[in-house]
This record gives C-alpha cells, sequence and structure tokens, in this order.
C-alpha cells in the first residue's frame, strides 16, 4: 500500500515545482475575489473587526493577503498548506484572515493534518528512498516542535492530540505532547472513536484493543472512522466501504493510482462522516457519493488537491492559481483566494 500512495506524492511534488518560478514573481500582496451563486461573500482585510475578538494567532511582519469571508455560518479553522518552489509550510486563520506566523519550513510537498486541533505533520525532504517517510510534527498556533521521525501510514487520534505510525508491518510508535514515542506491538493504521489505536491481522480482520470488529472485503489499503461512528474501509483495487455498526451500507468504486495515470489524492480525502470521499488525478477533483451525502454527486472541480472543511459542508480546492472554498452541502457558494497552494488540510484550530 505504500508504494501505490507513494505514487500521488511524487507526481503531485513535480507538479508543484514546475509552477515555482510564476508565484515567486507574483506581487506579494494577493488580491482576493470572492464569488458565490448567492451574492453572500465579499472580501474582507483582515483589519476588520470581529466581534470585538482579537486574531487567535501571531501574524507574520510581511505583506499578507487578506481571506475572503465565507457565507452562511461556513466553517472557519486553518488552513494548511505547502507553498511552491520549496513546498514552504504555511498556514491561513480563516477567522482573523491572517497569515499564521510560522518558521521557514521546508517540506516535500506531503502533509498529514488531523481535522480537530492545530498539529500538523509534514514530510522533509531526505535521501533514504523506499517507503518510509521522514517527518516533523509542528503545532501552527504556538510553533512548537515535537521532533524529526520516520514511517509511514501516519494517522492522527480524533482529537488531534495524538499521532501513530508504522515502521513495520508489525511494529509501529505512538506520540503525544511532551513524551517520547511509545513503541507499539502493532502497525497502528488508524484510531477508532475512543482514542484506541486500530490493527489489520493477515485475514482482513480490522482488530481493536485485540479483538476483531468485522473482516474487510480484501486486503486494506486505508480505513478512517467518521464523526459519526461509521468506518470507511478503501480495499485492494480501490472498493471503498461504508460500515454502520458492523453492516455494509454503501460502497463506491475508485480507480487506483498507476505510473501512468498517478494520483495526487490517495487514498481518497474522506468526508468527516464518510459519505464522500475526494480524489484527484488530472488536475480533475471527483467528489464521490458513498450513499448518505447531502450534497450534490458526483461532481468535479479542477484543482490539483482538495480536502473536507471540519463540519463537512465546503471543501477547499489547490487550483493553478488560488485556493477556492466551495460550499458542497446546503445552497452552494464559492470563494476564491489568490494565493497558489499544492497540498492542503483544512483543520478545526
Amino acid at each position: 500500500m505504500a508504494a501505490v500512495a507513494a505514487l500521488g506524492a511524487v507526481a503531485l511534488t513535480d507538479a508543484l515545482r514546475d509552477r515555482a518560478t510564476a508565484e515567486e514573481t507574483r506581487d506579494s500582496r494577493a488580491a482576493t475575489a470572492a464569488t458565490t451563486d448567492e451574492r453572500e461573500a465579499s472580501a474582507t482585510t483582515a483589519e476588520e473587526a470581529r466581534d470585538g475578538q482579537a486574531p487567535a494567532a501571531a501574524t507574520t511582519d510581511e505583506v499578507e493577503p487578506s481571506v475572503p469571508r465565507l457565507p452562511g455560518g461556513a466553517a472557519s479553522g486553518l488552513i494548511a498548506f505547502t507553498a511552491p518552489g520549496a513546498c514552504e509550510l504555511r498556514a491561513i486563520d480563516l477567522r482573523s484572515g491572517r497569515m499564521l506566523e510560522l518558521p521557514r519550513l521546508e517540506t516535500s510537498c506531503e502533509l498529514y493534518a488531523p481535522r480537530v486541533g492545530t498539529r500538523v505533520a509534514y514530510s522533509v525532504p531526505d535521501d533514504w528512498g523506499g517507503a518510509r517517510r521522514h517527518f516533523s510534527v509542528l503545532d501552527l498556533e504556538d510553533r512548537a516542535s515535537f521532533g524529526d521521525f520516520a514511517g509511514y501510514l501516519i494517522g492522527w487520534s480524533p482529537d488531534g492530540s495524538t499521532l501513530a505510525w508504522c515502521d513495520s508491518l508489525g511494529s509501529g510508535f505512538e506520540l503525544s505532547r511532551g513524551q517520547r514515542p511509545k513503541r507499539l506491538d502493532q502497525c497502528p493504521r488508524a484510531y477508532d472513536p475512543s482514542g484506541e489505536t486500530v490493527s489489520v491481522n493477515d485475514r482482513h480482520q480490522i482488530v481493536v484493543g485485540g479483538r476483531p470488529l468485522l473482516r474487510a472485503r480484501g486486503p486494506v489499503w486505508h480505513l478512517a472512522w467518521g464523526v459519526d461512528g461509521s468506518l470507511a474501509v478503501l480495499v485492494e483495487g480501490g472498493r471503498l466501504d461504508r460500515y454502520e455498526g458492523g453492516r455494509l451500507v454503501g460502497t463506491a468504486s475508485m480507480t487506483p493510482p498507476t505510473p501512468e495515470h498517478p494520483l495526487t489524492i490517495w487514498p481518497p480525502e474522506l468526508a468527516p462522516d464518510n459519505c464522500a470521499a475526494l480524489s484527484v488525478g488530472g488536475d480533475v477533483v471527483r467528489l464521490i457519493d458513498l450513499g448518505c451525502f447531502q450534497g450534490r454527486a458526483p461532481r468535479t472541480f479542477e484543482g490539483v488537491y482538495a480536502d473536507w472543511s471540519p463540519n463537512g459542508k465546503w471543501i477547499a480546492v489547490a487550483e493553478p492559481d488560488g485556493i477556492v472554498l466551495h460550499r458542497v452541502v446546503g445552497r452552494e457558494a464559492s470563494v476564491r483566494w489568490d494565493v497558489v497552494a499544492g497540498q492542503l488540510a483544512w483543520l478545526s484550530g
């Protein structure tokens, strides 16, 4: 699975570096434009007062692009992203409309972020090769670093406080703030809603607390719990199954990447309730219904990467010339932020 997932990362890295020079020559202040079907959104500057609240995070001294106000009570939070060129890590606070003050961190264009909290893991350049990733962990709010590590299949706990990764098929590590990494006698594939690490045995059984929960319909490539307790399981061949209470309730067929047709999102980005998924290939974002999505699907958007808002009503799409936020549940709307990004992640903050 790690080898398959790496295809998308390589394709995304190459695409970002090809776009680097165009972005570097832009004016340091990016213009912000906003368009919505209902004419609710408008550009706003970071200096506008918001209920008397101060910005939630520090800001840079550089000239910053303002971010548009999202209409209709949209999710706020943070969007972390990699910039073209050296793939530097950057982040925007959607509530204050300001860029966060972060150290200049060169990445290899890959982010691993929870939906909740302010911490992200990001891959760093190395010459190790193979499936193992050399990565670091940073708190976007207080800029505290948690150190450098190596592994694969990196996953976060539901509250965003802890992450785990594999270093072999039968072992891994778990990291909590203020503690040293703890050795695990399993390869942690995910966290369940209670925060317990989950593994998969050689019979394709998903194991929680040492007890099989269910048997997947093939070798497991990826799994994730939703905020509603549902479980999404991606199995070999690209079939994505959705379970509730151990019962299969929805399924979709996804086309896995190949060397001839790489994907920049693989495994798919799942909605918070596992009712829909996003995949990207050929600069096209595809939104796929898993049987319970409340918006319009299937549908496509132009972009090289995408992620869900923490409330599942919006998606952020990295287009070639900016980030566009689309409301996909409820009355449709779109808001553009003219800052170029590669991979991105939308956190609750």
